[in-house]
């Protein structure tokens, strides 16, 4: 009777150890860049937190932030549900001077397609009093958006919008959303 309790408690160990190693491979690769370093402004550093204006909603109701890089003003939309830092379309990201391109990278649209991806680095970017530096920014794929967007092509507010402010920009920050209070 013992040796099937043995197995039992052996077996258990096993799949905590399993479920234990996948969390902590899991944590690591979720946890977002530390690439980005993040600093505040002399102003906004005692701040409990640092108020982004939106300027703009799409018609989507996709709320748009304005971005500075080189010195030049340009609108993002905000979409916490992509996986990388900045994406940019590919007007724009000529318009940048200071860039230096990193790698390539795939990424699977909702249909399950691999699309590649030109990924730079750009030495800083503000949004409002926050600098962020320095940054990955990938140039925009036109095919993997048509697939991952709904909508994308009927939204006329979109032809004025740089890019894309993805979730692992705010890896090191406390990220509070008012959008109700907004504009």
């Amino acid at each position: 009777t013992q040796t099937p309790k043995i197995r039992r408690v052996f077996l258990i160990c096993c799949v905590l150890g399993v479920i234990f190693i996948a969390s902590v491979i899991f944590f690591k690769n979720s946890v977002g860049s530390k690439y980005t370093k993040v600093r505040l402004d002399k102003l906004a550093q005692n701040a409990f937190y640092v108020p982004l204006k939106v300027e703009m909603f799409t018609e989507g109701k996709i709320p748009c932030f304005n971005v500075e890089i080189e010195n030049k003003k340009m609108l993002f939309r905000l979409d916490l549900g992509s996986n990388g830092e900045i994406t940019i379309r590919e007007e724009f990201l000529q318009k940048i001077k200071d860039k230096s391109f990193i790698t390539t990278e795939s990424s699977c649209g909702v249909k399950g397609n691999v699309y590649t991806i030109d990924v730079y680095k750009i030495p800083k970017m503000k949004m409002g009093s926050i600098t962020f530096s320095p940054v990955k920014i990938s140039q925009e794929n036109v095919k993997l958006n048509e697939e991952s967007f709904l909508n994308i092509k009927k939204d006329p507010s979109l032809s004025v919008v740089a890019g894309t402010i993805g979730w692992k920009i705010f890896n090191q920050t406390a990220l509070l959303l008012d959008l109700g209070s907004s504009l």
